[in-house]
């Protein structure tokens, strides 16, 4: 599960910053890279991208809902079963968080590419 969490962010990451990266002549970035070695579009990179992130966020949810089952076979004390479950819980408040950040705090917003940022300076 945390090793979901943290390809959803970096996949989301990736969606959001493109026209930044892009903009300053990255190319390590999966959207770019989905791009070339598909040689499909920017809509269909996006889509394939939205895909991944979709089918990780339901294989989590899946591991999520089997937790009690797990914590059951290993026959975890009330309190062990707490920190799985808070721990579960804290990966998915990573994902959101993530998400929510990236469209709050105005990181990806057109005035904060590096071509706005050198018109403006």
């Amino acid at each position: 599960m945390r090793h979901i969490a943290a390809e959803v962010d970096t996949i989301h990451n990736d969606l959001c910053s493109v026209e930044k990266e892009e903009a300053r002549g990255e190319i390590h970035n999966l959207l770019l890279i989905v791009e070339r070695r598909r040689g499909c579009t920017r809509a269909e990179a996006v889509e394939e991208m939205r895909g991944m992130i979709r089918s990780r966020t339901e294989r989590f949810l899946v591991m999520e809902a089997r937790l009690p089952g797990l914590c059951d076979s290993f026959r975890l004390t009330e309190a062990q079963r707490v920190r799985v479950h808070r721990f579960a819980h804290a990966l998915r408040a990573v994902m959101r968080g993530d998400y929510d950040w990236a469209e709050r705090s105005g990181r990806y917003t057109s005035e904060n590419t590096p071509s706005e940022q050198k018109a403006a300076g």
